[in-house]
């Protein structure tokens, strides 16, 4: 079992992880091995169900204290703002595009190459460095010629390191195929970006067929699958991260300006000419949306969807 004390260097745990992992320390149990609730403690003196009843005591007390709850608001409001931020953006886009072809794709790193304590492997740096040449390479890139926006988000994990998943916005009077696109995105990032050690995944592909995936063609007056792309978009803005980063390590002189949430620039207005375009959803629309299912199989955690996979 690993140790509580067990250092993740620039990284920090969410807040709930660690009230748990600060009752276990206070307790003085963080070398304490794991044992049945029958079963006495190495002291032979107490039993496990004892211990756990008082660390879950510690964090009942700890978790009613007013500094904890409002991190847990912080982070909260911190996702709230990232949201919001994505669908102006994404409004934005439909203001001004009639048809978008929507693009999912993730974006990591292959096994043996993620070890986030192992600096020599692939860092936050390095990553950081890989997501900022595949946006920025690919304005001189003939499979992105029609792209017209993006977001991406980066996430830490201690089975995946450091990957993104990232929504990529293409003109839909230009393209079509986007299960096909996709695919030819993720060979971009695999073979010129991190040869031999990239791992994409086209999420298009995954959610062929599905009609609440948020993927896909989608027309600006399309407000229900609008509405499943806003679902979508809020599994990036998720407050449920395994862990977090911080400002310390080998970003020390980034401070401040390391984004973990990202996406492009607002685009130009739309011209006058031409029929105006309706950007209020009609009565119909929003009676239609309240009573369609609201959690697309889409936004369900990376685990999940796997286990699903045939």
């Amino acid at each position: 079992m690993r140790s509580a004390d067990a250092e993740v260097g620039q990284y920090y745990l969410s807040e709930e992880a660690e009230l748990v992992r600060d009752c276990v320390r206070s307790l003085g149990l963080a070398h304490q091995p794991l044992i049945r609730a029958g079963a006495r403690g190495a002291d032979g003196r107490r039993y496990g169900y004892e211990y756990f009843n008082d660390v879950v005591a510690c964090v009942r007390a700890r978790a009613k204290h007013p500094a904890f709850l409002q991190r847990c608001r912080r982070r909260a409001e911190r996702s709230k703002r990232q949201h919001a931020s994505g669908l102006r953006y994404i409004d934005a886009l439909f203001a001004r595009y009639a048809r978008l072809l929507i693009i999912r794709v993730d974006l990591g790193y292959r096994d043996g190459f993620h070890d986030i304590a192992d600096t020599s492997r692939v860092s936050l740096r390095r990553a950081l460095e890989d997501i900022g040449r595949f946006l920025n390479n690919s304005r001189c890139n003939v499979l992105f010629k029609h792209r017209v926006g993006y977001i991406r988000k980066l996430e830490t994990g201690i089975t995946k390191g450091h990957h993104f998943h990232v929504f990529l916005f293409f003109d839909g009077s230009k393209v079509l195929k986007d299960v096909y696109l996709a695919e030819r995105i993720c060979d971009y990032w695999e073979q010129a970006i991190a040869p031999d050690i990239g791992l994409a995944t086209n999420v298009n592909k995954r959610w062929a067929g599905n009609p609440d995936s948020g993927v896909g063609m989608c027309s600006h007056d399309d407000w229900i699958k609008r509405d499943r792309l806003s679902v979508a978009h809020s599994y990036l803005a998720k407050t449920s991260q395994r862990l977090c980063l911080t400002h310390d390590g080998e970003l020390a002189e980034s401070a401040g300006r390391l984004q973990v949430y990202a996406r492009g620039e607002l685009p130009a207005p739309r011209g006058t000419r031409g029929r105006t375009r309706r950007t209020e959803r009609s009565s119909a629309v929003l009676a239609s949306l309240s009573t369609a299912r609201t959690s697309p199989a889409g936004v369900l955690s990376d685990e999940t969807r796997e286990k699903r996979e045939p």
